[in-house]
């Protein structure tokens, strides 16, 4: 189990605080293995030569294999408050996971690393779910494991949708794949300083930032979707970074906010697209 550092060494330190996030981490691992089973996924692990990603698969079986959507998922749980990194950022609502699981596309969920029960796993260490959670070296993993699984399983087009942080990953990674043919965020904090300055965090150092990237290709078509009442990723944030982009627009939904209502209306919103 990761240390808590700082805090640890503290004769202050909230041990109460310790067996409730021990008891967190136990229940997004039962919430996760709850939905895996009882909707018949497939799970796997792939490992690159840094990290080891969890991955779920719908209904891959595709006559065609035409097009695959790649599902990422939020940040989760980096911090339980300023001085206390969270021994497992697993999210407790895996979000991301629950918008895959009412796509009738074929489709992947792909794990982000050290999350779901793999902190423990070599090179995992706070920096990775904290800072550095959007990283060249984090990045690179998961675009490895994607592309391995690729190898058995391939498409002609890549769908890359992202919830919240899921989507800043999202975007980093389409630039990386010649199939790469849609963007789809929701949520999504695109422009990380802008958003750590917003609500006052520390920089996000060693992270990459995708409003500092050069736009991607026009090829591909990028919906950003935005909750007007979120207050976790201001809606401008948002839309400077979609006015950047090439074949991009923002969709503003009125009464959303960061969590609500993307799950109960994101088979909607699918048949909108």
């Amino acid at each position: 189990m990761v240390k808590f550092y700082n805090v640890l060494k503290s004769n202050k330190f909230p041990w109460a605080l310790v067996c409730l996030l021990l008891l967190q981490g136990c229940a997004s691992q039962k919430n996760l293995d709850y939905l895996v089973n009882v909707h018949g996924l497939v799970r796997q692990t792939i490992n690159t030569d840094h990290y080891s990603h969890l991955l779920i698969a719908t209904n891959t079986e595709s006559p065609s294999h035409e097009v695959l959507r790649v599902y990422i998922e939020g940040d989760g749980t980096p911090w339980v408050r300023k001085d206390l990194i969270a021994s497992d950022p697993t999210p407790q609502n895996p979000l991301a996971l629950k918008l895959m699981l009412q796509d009738p596309t074929p489709s992947v969920y792909l794990g982000r690393p050290c999350y779901f029960g793999l902190q423990d796993s070599p090179h995992c260490v706070p920096s990775i779910w904290t800072h550095r959670r959007y990283s060249k070296e984090v990045i690179d993993s998961m675009q490895k494991a994607l592309e391995l699984y690729l190898q058995e399983n391939s498409y002609q087009q890549l769908t890359f949708i992202g919830y919240s942080g899921g989507g800043v990953i999202a975007m980093l990674l389409a630039q990386r794949f010649s199939q790469a043919n849609r963007l789809i965020t929701v949520a999504a904090n695109l422009d990380i300083d802008a958003w750590s300055q917003h609500h006052n965090f520390s920089a996000l150092v060693g992270s990459i930032n995708p409003a500092k990237q050069p736009p991607l290709p026009a090829s591909i078509q990028q919906i950003h979707f935005a909750g007007k009442q979120d207050t976790n990723v201001p809606l401008a944030i948002i839309k400077y970074v979609s006015s950047r982009q090439f074949n991009s627009a923002v969709r503003i939904m009125a009464q959303y906010d960061h969590i609500c209502c993307w799950e109960k209306d994101w088979p909607t919103l699918l048949k909108e697209i």
